[in-house]
C-alpha cells in the first residue's frame, strides 16, 4: 500500500462506521476456547507481520503517551512505524497510524474485512465461542496494514489488562508496564498487587518486560513473580527532571532533553521509553541517539493548549492519578482565578469528578458526549454550590464559553471521549 493514502470522504466513513457496528453488535456465544488459543488461531490466519521491532505497551496512566514518544524515536530512526491505540478521540481511524498518519476509511474497512474473513475461518475451526471480538479484529487490521504498508517497527497499545488483553499474543521484542493504578480493580484485582501481575503478563517469554520508575517495589515484585518465566523484568530508573509545563530530561548518554508532551509526570513515560530503547539498541535493532525522538512527540488530548482568547486546554484524565498530573501542570498556564474548569465524567468515574473538583477554578459541568454520567448524577457527587453551570452538550457550552472575555483558559477535563467531543468543535 502507498505511504500516500487517500483523502477520507463522507461516504467512506460511513461506510466504516457501520462495518464497525455491524461487527460489535455480534456476540460471541459462551464456551468457546481461552483467549490466547482464540487470538492464536487468528494471528495464524492473517500470516507472519514481517514487523522487524513489535513493542508493547500496558499499564493504567501513560501508555499512549509512552506510543506516542516512541513512534517519534522510530521515526527519528528513518524506520517506517506503525501503531495501534485505543480509544480514539473522535474517529475509529485514529487508532492505526503509519508514521504518525492515522489510516483512511477504505482501507481500514478493507482490512476489517480481511480480518473478518480470517475470524470466520477460526470459527469454522474452532466452533462459534471463538469468533474473534472487535477489539481482535481490529488489532488483526493493524497488523494486516502495517504488514501492507511496509512498517519496520509496530507498537500496540494493550487494552484493559496484559495476560488477558488479546495484545500479549503478538511476539515482541520488548514489552512495557508503564503504571500500575485503581481502573478496572473490579476486572483485574481485587488488589492492586493482582493488578500488576495480570499486566505483567503483556510479556512472553524471551521478551523484556521495562517497567516505569514510578511503580513501588512491592507492586513490582507481584510483577516478577506473576511474569511468565524466560521474561526478563527490568525497572526503568528515574530521569532527572526539572521545568514546567514541558519537562527537561536528562537522557542517559545523551544529555539533556525537552519534552514535547506537557507536564512534569512526562518524565516517569520517557523514562520507560528510554528503558525500551536501551533494550532495542542492546538487540541491534535501532541507532541509539534517535532516543531524542522523545522531544518530537505528538499526542492529542493530553495537555494539549489550543491557542485563543480564551484559550482551551484539552486533557483526557479520568482518573486520580490523571487528574494530580493535570492539577501539578495548571499553575504554568496561568492562575485559577482566569480559569474555568469544564468537566464531565463517564459512569464510574466518580472519583475523578471529586478530584476535578478540588482543582481551583470555576467549575461547569457538562453530559451529551458518548458515555456521559447525566448532569443530575454529576451534580449529586458535588458539594453545594460548587458548580457555577451545567450545560447538556458539549457545543453548547463550547459556544457559551468561547464569549467568556473575562477568562484566559477554559481546561477541559474528566473523559477521553469528553475531549474528543470538546475537539470535533475546537479543532476539527
Amino acid at each position: 500500500m502507498p505511504r500516500e493514502q487517500p483523502l477520507s470522504t463522507p461516504a467512506a466513513r460511513s461506510e466504516l462506521e457501520a462495518l464497525a457496528a455491524s461487527l460489535q453488535a455480534v456476540a460471541r456465544p459462551p464456551g468457546g476456547p481461552p483467549m490466547a488459543e482464540r487470538v492464536d488461531a487468528l494471528l495464524a490466519e492473517l500470516g507472519d507481520p514481517r514487523m522487524s521491532v513489535v513493542v508493547k505497551v500496558g499499564g493504567t496512566n501513560g501508555k499512549g503517551s509512552v506510543v506516542a514518544m516512541l513512534r517519534a524515536c522510530f521515526l527519528r530512526a528513518d524506520l517506517a512505524v506503525a501503531t495501534f491505540t485505543g480509544p480514539h478521540l473522535s474517529r475509529l481511524t485514529e487508532r492505526i497510524t503509519l508514521d504518525g498518519a492515522e489510516v483512511p476509511p477504505e482501507p481500514l474497512r478493507r482490512a476489517l474485512l480481511e480480518a473478518q474473513a480470517a475470524g470466520e475461518a477460526v470459527v469454522a475451526r474452532l466452533g462459534p465461542g471463538a469468533r474473534p471480538s472487535f477489539f481482535e479484529l481490529l488489532l488483526g487490521a493493524a497488523v494486516i496494514l502495517a504488514r501492507a504498508w511496509g512498517a519496520e517497527a509496530l507498537i500496540v497499545e494493550a487494552g484493559i489488562g496484559g495476560r488477558g488483553d488479546a495484545t500479549s499474543r503478538l511476539a515482541a521484542q520488548a514489552a512495557a508496564l508503564v503504571t500500575v493504578g485503581e481502573d478496572h480493580l473490579d476486572k483485574l484485582g481485587p488488589t492492586l498487587a493482582d493488578v500488576a501481575a495480570q499486566k505483567a503478563g503483556l510479556a512472553r517469554p524471551g521478551e523484556a518486560l521495562i517497567v516505569g520508575p514510578g511503580v513501588p517495589p512491592a507492586l513490582l515484585t507481584a510483577a516478577r513473580a506473576a511474569a511468565d518465566p524466560g521474561v526478563r523484568v527490568v525497572q526503568a530508573p528515574a530521569l532527572e527532571s526539572s521545568g514546567a509545563p514541558y519537562a527537561t530530561v536528562s537522557l542517559p548518554g545523551l544529555g539533556p532533553a525537552r519534552l514535547s508532551l506537557a507536564g512534569a509526570h512526562q518524565a516517569e513515560n520517557a523514562a520507560v521509553v528510554a528503558g525500551i530503547w536501551a533494550e532495542l539498541h542492546r538487540q541491534g535493532l535501532v541507532a541509539y541517539d534517535a532516543l531524542l525522538g522523545v522531544t518530537e512527540a505528538r499526542w492529542p488530548g493530553r495537555l494539549e493548549l489550543l491557542p485563543g482568547a480564551p484559550a482551551w486546554l484539552l486533557d483526557g484524565a479520568h482518573n486520580p492519578p490523571g487528574v494530580a498530573a493535570l492539577a501539578e501542570a495548571l499553575p504554568a498556564y496561568g492562575a485559577a482565578s482566569e480559569r474555568v474548569m469544564l468537566v464531565g465524567v463517564s459512569g464510574g468515574h466518580e472519583a475523578a469528578l471529586s478530584a476535578l473538583a478540588a482543582i481551583p477554578g470555576e467549575l461547569h459541568l457538562v453530559s451529551g458526549f458518548y458515555r456521559a454520567a447525566p448532569l443530575a448524577a454529576q451534580g449529586a457527587m458535588l458539594p453545594p454550590g460548587r458548580v457555577t453551570a451545567s450545560w447538556p452538550d458539549v457545543p453548547t457550552a463550547i459556544a457559551a464559553l468561547s464569549a467568556r472575555r473575562d477568562k484566559a483558559l477554559i481546561v477541559v477535563a474528566g473523559s477521553l471521549f469528553l475531549v474528543g467531543a470538546a475537539r470535533e468543535v475546537l479543532a476539527p
